[in-house]
């Protein structure tokens, strides 16, 4: 019986191991001052869940390419974050993305090559750069008033036809699909709803 009972506790003993283990195994990081940047992640892919913390340790960026063409399907982003770097989720299945409102830095092309359908940007972003939601599924899309900058291609290859833009944004020539820089600029860079059908542009105020 006492043996049974040994057993029994190595086995639970190793199964909450396994469970304390499962998530931290599969991201790869560099640590400085205390904080950790995600550098690889070697998981199965699908949902990822990123954790604020490893090892103790508060992970504050991704790093570039950290989790490129990796099989991701959803993604949670902790509020820990506060950079993404170039290509971090490039080339995955992605179809929904809210950014959390401490991220200050998404780098180029950070998210193209999905199929996201829906992302929420926050107004902690100053500036979209270039290609970062190129390549995706978007037919509408929100730009809070914080950005000023929207760098080339940062749109491109999306279906979209709704833009909510804010005051006086810089935006490149190829950002969009269609040629709604040059409407805007020709409109005075107005804050509103740009809608796009049959050919041509036309806006709302907000």
């Amino acid at each position: 019986m006492k043996k049974v009972v040994l057993a029994l506790l190595a086995l639970a003993a190793l199964a909450v191991a396994c469970t304390l283990g499962t998530g931290e195994v599969d991201f790869e990081t560099e640590e400085e001052d205390g904080n950790l940047t995600i550098t690889g992640y070697t998981g199965s892919g699908g949902n990822v869940v990123i954790p604020s913390k490893l090892y103790g340790q508060p992970v504050i960026a991704i790093g570039d390419e950290a989790f490129s063409g990796k099989g991701l399907t959803g993604l949670t982003i902790p509020d820990s974050v506060t950079s993404i770097g170039y290509y971090a989720f490039a080339n995955n299945y992605l179809e929904s993305l809210t950014i959390p409102d401490t991220v200050t830095t998404v780098k180029r092309s950070a998210f193209s090559g999905n199929r996201l359908v829906f992302v929420t940007i926050p107004d902690s972003l100053g500036s979209i750069e270039g290609s970062v939601f190129e390549e995706n599924r978007l037919s509408s899309v929100t730009i809070p008033d914080s950005v000023t900058t929207i760098g080339p291609s940062a749109f491109a290859d999306n279906p979209l036809t709704n833009v909510t833009l804010g005051a006086n944004v810089t935006i490149e020539a190829s950002a969009f699909p269609y040629p709604l820089p040059g409407y805007y600029q020709n409109h005075g860079k107005k804050a509103g709803e740009y809608s796009y059908s049959g050919g041509s542009w036309s806006y709302s105020p907000r």
